[in-house]
């Protein structure tokens, strides 16, 4: 593999790799921490590709996710839409969000969604790991988040959802 051309000149990785020890270092380091990317498969991929269905309960989990709106941003392939929002985590004034990137007012506290995908192994949740586990997220969405502002994202409202559905919605992510 080439990783470098210049007037004819080629350097394979391994070459480069026998001149800079610390390079394989680093990219061995990198290289672990991009397996832990890869999702495994999770029920719905193994449904989706033909294999054993969803249970009842992750049936009826799926369908909540879809009916109160949660696929709205986590949806797709990723199960997530990669925008921006905020969602009441934190008050603005507290986290400043993209707007430290944008400078757009409405930008304060807006977090980039966080896929879903093999989301019960990740855990603290949120974007300062301020939710310990999955079923405290829920619950966090299911009371509307914990603080308002002008930019909050509208589909943040009280869910209502009963220990059933909540079971439920467990159970599919």
């Amino acid at each position: 593999m080439a990783i470098r051309e210049r007037q004819g000149e080629t350097e394979t990785l391994g070459a480069a790799l026998a001149r800079h020890p610390y390079d394989r270092e680093i990219l061995l380091a990198l290289a672990s921490y991009e397996r832990t990317l890869v999702s495994n498969q999770t029920p719905l991929d193994v449904a989706l590709s033909g294999g054993a269905p969803l249970t009842p309960l992750e049936q009826q989990g799926r369908a909540i996710f879809g009916n109160r709106n949660c696929a709205v941003c986590h949806g797709g392939a990723l199960l997530s839409n990669d925008a921006f929002f905020y969602t009441g985590v934190r008050p603005v004034q507290e986290d400043l969000g993209r707007f430290a990137e944008t400078g757009n007012i409405g930008d304060r506290g807006a977090m980039r969604t966080p896929t879903l995908r093999n989301v019960a192994l990740r855990a603290p949740y949120m974007h300062n790991g301020e939710i310990a586990t999955l079923a405290d997220v829920v619950d966090f969405y299911d009371r509307g988040g914990d603080f308002a502002a002008p930019n909050k994202n509208p589909l943040i409202v009280p869910l209502n959802l009963s220990p059933q559905e909540k079971a439920a919605l467990l159970a599919f992510m």
